[in-house]
Formats: C-alpha cells, structure tokens, sequence
C-alpha cells in the first residue's frame, strides 16, 4: 500500500492508499475495502451450528489500527445459545485483531451485500 510519497521512496507504483479523516488532517496510508466472497451457507444453518456466540448487524463508527486491532460498535446484537438467537443486546461494541478474526472463520452466508460508507451492509 502506498500513496505517491512513499512510492517514490520504495520506487514503486503508487496505490492510492492514502485518506484523510478531515480536509484539514493528513492523509495516512490505508487499507482498501475488505472483500469476501459470498459462500455455500445460509443464515439459518450458520445460526442452528453455534454452541455460544452472536449476531452482529448494522456496523457503526470504529477505529482500526496499524496493527490491524479493530473496534467498532453495531446496531443490533443478539445472543446464540445452543444454535438459537437469543435477547436483543444495546450498546454493543465489538474489538480484535483483523487477522485473528478472519483466520476464525468457520463459514459464509450466500447473502452477500454491499453497501457503501463503511464498505459493508449486514
């Protein structure tokens, strides 16, 4: 990833990874949106495999960090239990390590969408 600063220092092509949160702040050097294609599982399924888990939806503002730890707070959350959706959570919050994350990932929906703002639409 780089932006035309730090191409020219590596002599590489530049990337365009660079954005400011504000006009009047700096750009820093950021990954693009994340893509993962759709996959072979509806909802339901993944829902009814889940010992313990939970349902995010809505992604809000977040932060994420060099280190790829991330957190960002979602609209709704709901609690898994024994392959059930369970109480509808307030306030929710969620944070880890992109990497960790992602490794973790056991299956993914046919139901893909996408949204623009944050990239993602659940």
């Amino acid at each position: 990833m780089h932006n035309r600063e730090t191409a020219k220092i590596f002599d590489v092509e530049p990337t365009g990874n660079a954005r400011a949160f504000e006009y009047s702040d700096e750009p820093l050097i950021r990954m693009r949106n994340t893509y993962i294609e759709p996959g072979n599982y509806e909802l339901d399924q993944m829902i009814s495999e889940i010992k313990k888990g939970y349902l995010l939806k809505g992604p809000m503002s977040g932060q994420a960090d060099s280190n790829a730890e991330f957190m960002f707070g979602v609209q709704e959350a709901y609690e898994i239990k024994n392959g059930k959706l369970g109480k509808l959570l307030r306030g929710t919050t969620i944070s880890g390590q992109a990497f960790d994350v992602l490794n973790s990932v056991d299956a993914v929906g046919k139901d893909f969408k996408w949204g623009f703002g944050f990239g993602i639409l659940w």
